[in-house]
Formats: C-alpha cells, sequence, structure tokens
C-alpha cells in the first residue's frame, strides 16, 4: 500500500516548480489520508508530528506560486484514471460526493481572540476589563 502511495505522489512531481513544494504537497496528501480530526492546517501538523513553528511553512504551501491549482487538478484527474476509471459526460468528468460532508468556518484562528455572539451588549468597562463580575 505504501509502495503505490509513493508510486503516486511521485507522478505528481511534474506539476510542481520547486523540489521542495512537492514534498510539502505529499506531505500533506499523506495528513489528509491519517488524520481524523477535521483542524484544518492544525490537523495536518498534529498528525504528521511536526513542530508548531512549521505552521507558517504548511500554510504558505497552499499559498505558493511553485504550483497552478489547475495543473495540478488536471494532473490529479489523469493519474487517477489510470487506476480507477471515471465516468464521464459531454467530456467532463464526473465525480460523486458525500453529502453530508459540509463545509464549515474555522471554527478557531491561532493568533485570533475567540469572539463570541453575545445576546446582551457588551459595556465600556467589560471591553477595558474593568468589570468585576
Amino acid at each position: 500500500m505504501f509502495q503505490l502511495i509513493n508510486d503516486i505522489l511521485i507522478k505528481f512531481k511534474p506539476y510542481f516548480k520547486r523540489e521542495q513544494t512537492w514534498n510539502w504537497f505529499a506531505c500533506v496528501v499523506v495528513a489528509f489520508m491519517i488524520r481524523t480530526e477535521h483542524r484544518g492546517i492544525t490537523s495536518i501538523i498534529s498528525k504528521l508530528g511536526l513542530l508548531p513553528r512549521f505552521y507558517e511553512q504548511v500554510l504558505h504551501f497552499f499559498r505558493s506560486d511553485a504550483y497552478e491549482t489547475g495543473e495540478v487538478y488536471h494532473g490529479w484527474i489523469s493519474i487517477a484514471q489510470e487506476y480507477i476509471p471515471f465516468e464521464e459526460e459531454s467530456g467532463h468528468v464526473i465525480l460523486v460526493s458525500d453529502p453530508n460532508k459540509v463545509a464549515k468556518e474555522g471554527k478557531r484562528m491561532p493568533c485570533m481572540p475567540i469572539i463570541r455572539n453575545l445576546k446582551t451588549p457588551i459595556s465600556a468597562s467589560t471591553r477595558r476589563g474593568t468589570n468585576s463580575a
């Protein structure tokens, strides 16, 4: 199984301009396969056993100009078709997804204060931290 995953990931190398970007791609794909919680980059860092200082580097991978998302997508389609035949309609690949999986807004962002929707307005003294309640 590991050899198959390795063989597939190596086929993605031509879609990345830099070796290090492809390395991060391979790490991120493996993390997506093994993670159990869906906390975004935090769960990727956790499952790969990386130090927290790698957070920014993983985040940068997703914004990198060392690859074109469209090219990687088309590469994924062609590589996946080598292993699994896809259905096509009018030249478009049909992908089936699980309708129970719904994208959610991030609930926690590092370095951002937690903001809660309060039913009562916050007084000026509470915002300054002077409320003793």
